[in-house]
């Protein structure tokens, strides 16, 4: 009985790390500079993410908002602005568009809790796909179907510490960026789905010695 209630409390631990609560909370403050087309806003993750997103779903010509948080990555990931950010790190994610139906430009500032460490924001990018298991629950991507749906020659993204800077030129169907940040000291996170693997390998511990125990034939006492 003493080793299955050791695999049981290491499979509690498991679980304990592979489902915690999903926080929001990144976006810490936005500036828009004057000008520029629009006010950034942050918004509540949107319904669905691709070409005229902002212009469907009537949601102003510049949004920004969190996507998923505390995610410790499972392999290196790659971004088109920043160096590849390595396997284990935990990290955030946030979205940011500019879309309408006229020509607009501007500047742009988020100022998020924790360094940035990458954007993925370029037209065409394969990024785009490779990034969107960090999006947002609920919401539909297709932004990686949309090769004119990131920034073009001339657009501009910049990041320093903990803040992140855009200046598209844009209309239809959009300039759309990911920025992917380090996540702030947790006390959970959630993990890829290779994670998974984890909880079920530790499942499967508790349930080996329980099966051995009730196939043992039971035999009268002294």
């Amino acid at each position: 009985m003493k080793s299955i209630s050791k695999l049981m409390a290491a499979s509690c631990i498991v679980i304990a790390a592979g489902f915690p609560g999903i926080a929001y909370a990144d976006i810490v403050g936005v500036s828009t500079l004057p000008g520029s087309t629009g006010t950034l806003t942050v918004i509540s993750p949107p319904s669905t993410v691709g070409d005229n997103f902002n212009i469907n779903e009537n949601l102003g010509p510049v949004v920004a908002f969190d996507e998923m948080q505390n995610v410790v990555l499972s392999s290196p990931l790659a971004v088109d602005l920043g160096s590849t950010i390595a396997a284990g790190t935990v990290v955030d994610s946030q979205f940011f568009s500019a879309n309408q139906l006229t020509a607009g430009d501007g500047t742009y500032t988020l100022t998020l809790d924790g360094p940035v460490l990458g954007i993925v924001y370029l037209d065409g990018s394969a990024n785009y796909a490779e990034t969107d298991f960090l999006g947002a629950p609920g919401t539909t991507y297709t932004e990686s179907t949309c090769p004119q749906c990131g920034f073009e020659p001339g657009d501009l993204a910049s990041f320093t510490g903990d803040t992140a800077t855009f200046t598209p030129s844009f209309d239809q169907p959009g300039d759309m960026a990911r920025i992917i940040s380090l996540a702030p000291t947790t006390t959970s996170t959630v993990p890829e789905p290779a994670a998974y693997q984890l909880l079920l390998t530790g499942l499967a511990l508790i349930s080996i010695p329980v099966a051995r125990r009730r196939k043992s034939p039971v035999g009268p006492r002294p």
